[in-house]
This record gives C-alpha cells, structure tokens and sequence, in this order.
C-alpha cells in the first residue's frame, strides 16, 4: 500500500508530517486530506485567513503529489 505524508503549510510556515499513512491510491489520500481539513476549519484550529493554509501531499520520496488549499475544501463536495 503506497504511503503518503501530509504537510501544513500556513504562508512561509511548514509543519511536516513525520508519520504519514497508508492508503489504497492518491484518491483515498486526498480523500482523507478533505475530511482533515474540513475538520480543522469546522473546530476553529486555523492560525489566521483561510486563504494562507493548504495542506501538500508528499510520496515517501518528499515529492509533492497533490496540493489541497483550504478554500478548496470547503467549497468541493
């Protein structure tokens, strides 16, 4: 099963995600990045405007594979 790590990024900020997860494919990844984020904004766990934080899924490589800004979330279905 493919690992992925998720990191908070708020303007220069970054708090890595050291621990990752496992999941089936990038999908249920991603998936798993809207429920999180969706979460976070629903109990107020935001530092400053939305617009300034996305979440940036990394394969075991460091490489970037997907980018959810938060705004995103919000407005995706």
């Amino acid at each position: 099963m493919p690992h992925y790590y998720f990191h908070l990024r708020q303007n220069d900020g970054v708090f890595k995600d050291t621990r990752g997860g496992e999941f089936d494919d990038l999908e249920a990844a991603w998936n798993w990045a809207l429920s999180d984020v969706r979460a976070i904004v629903k109990e107020g766990q935001l530092d400053g405007p939305i617009d300034q934080h996305w979440l940036e899924i990394s394969d075991p490589t460091g490489r970037t594979v997907a980018i959810l800004p938060f705004e995103r979330a919000l407005r995706l279905q």
